[in-house]
């Protein structure tokens, strides 16, 4: 059998109910997932420092627009 394959536990009826993966190829997958956690975290952050920049920049431009109407 070869060392890289993925395989199955199946119940009486046949159906999958459990896998095997190598460690090797395992660790593959949870790193891959890690780094898409890592980018996915990192652009939510950004979006959110943009929505915070403009929220500050409408609060400001909210108090200048008071301020001329003294």
């Amino acid at each position: 059998m070869n060392s890289d394959a993925v395989q199955y536990l199946t119940d009486d009826s046949g159906n999958k109910t459990a896998v095997l993966v190598p460690i090797d190829r395992w660790n593959k997958v949870f790193e891959f997932y890690d780094q898409y956690h890592r980018l996915k975290t990192s652009i939510h952050q950004g979006f959110q420092e943009i929505n915070d920049m403009t929220e500050a920049d409408k609060a400001s431009q909210d108090i200048q627009a008071f301020l001329d109407e003294l």
